[in-house]
């Protein structure tokens, strides 16, 4: 029995295989097994996993279930004490699962770990330190912000088991619900180390809006579901399951959310993206923000002025 297993699932991404896969064969801790899977790609990526096959690193490949039914399938499937999810086309640092498996070890009291990470645009090639840091009060934390990306953490596995495993319900934003659970049964933490480098894919969901939309509507179920747990009622999805989804208030934070998008993507000049996610966002709540959004997207003029007034100004800055 390995003590870590490392989990990545992976959909028509070929082109990314070998930056993940080389990156977790680069480690400076050994006692791993990585389980690399192709969820139904139609796509070379299972052709491109088989290349690095081996006696540290197992490829399969299934019919497309999903993110969340595919890492959870995996996860009841082995026995390691430690569990480190692993983002496809995403890079780990050589001494990422060192320095995980050592704080684990020292700190017998911490369900989860992650860590401090890189963030690279493939949009523009921009990238970012980012540096979380979880709050005192992370129940609280979690309702408003995520400090985990979940690519880059590493979890106990009696823990994960303790919180109830990944939903299965849940398609997008499965790793906060996770999370929140997780916290109900030990202290979760950041080591203030870049360790891992996440990609801001094209493909990603905050470029298409109707995912976009989803996974906001995920999120705001699973903080609704916290909400009910933390004032000592069931959760709502383990005691109605899936129709629970319909007990959800509306939400007027969500709705800014959503208008916010709005004109970032009006702003960027996907002006039906834009339409799109602000009718969601008054479907939601009719906020102050929404109605000015939507006054502001009447004149579809205005926002390409303004895109190119921003174009303007950055290359101006350029130079």
């Amino acid at each position: 029995m390995s003590k870590v297993t490392v989990i990545s699932a992976y959909y028509n991404r070929a082109a990314l295989v070998e930056r993940t896969v080389r990156g977790i064969e680069s480690q400076t801790y050994t006692d791993y097994i990585a389980h690399f899977v192709d969820d139904g790609s139609q796509d070379s990526t299972f052709a491109e996993l088989k290349k690095f096959q081996s006696s540290k690193v197992r490829v399969t490949t299934q019919a497309n279930s999903g993110f969340t039914t595919t890492i959870a399938k995996v996860i009841e499937e082995t026995d390691s004490e430690y569990i480190a999810v692993q983002g496809s086309g995403d890079i780990s640092y050589p001494t990422r699962l060192e320095r995980q498996v050592a704080y684990l070890d020292t700190h017998p009291d911490v369900a989860a770990v992650g860590c401090h990470r890189v963030r690279a645009s493939e949009l523009d090639g921009s990238e970012e330190i980012q540096r979380p840091a979880v709050a005192q009060d992370v129940k609280r934390q979690f309702l408003t912000t995520n400090p985990f990306s979940q690519g880059e953490v590493m979890m106990r596995r009696s823990a994960y088991e303790a919180a109830g495993g990944y939903r299965s319900f849940f398609i997008y934003r499965q790793d906060l619900d996770l999370w929140m659970r997780i916290c109900e049964h030990g202290r979760l933490a950041v080591i203030p180390e870049v360790l891992y480098k996440c990609f801001y894919l094209l493909d990603s969901v905050s470029h298409n809006p109707e995912k976009a939309v989803l996974a906001a509507l995920f999120r705001d179920f699973a903080v609704y579901c916290s909400r009910e747990r933390m004032e000592g009622r069931p959760d709502p999805l383990e005691r109605y399951g899936p129709s629970a989804a319909l007990l959800r208030p509306r939400s007027t934070v969500l709705a800014t959310q959503l208008a916010f998008a709005a004109r970032r993507r009006a702003l960027q000049g996907y002006l039906d993206d834009a339409r799109y996610l602000i009718g969601a966002a008054a479907n939601e709540a009719a906020t102050p923000s929404v109605r000015l959004t939507q006054s502001l997207l009447r004149s579809a003029g205005l926002w390409r002025g303004l895109r190119l007034l921003r174009t303007g100004k950055r290359i101006a800055q350029r130079k």
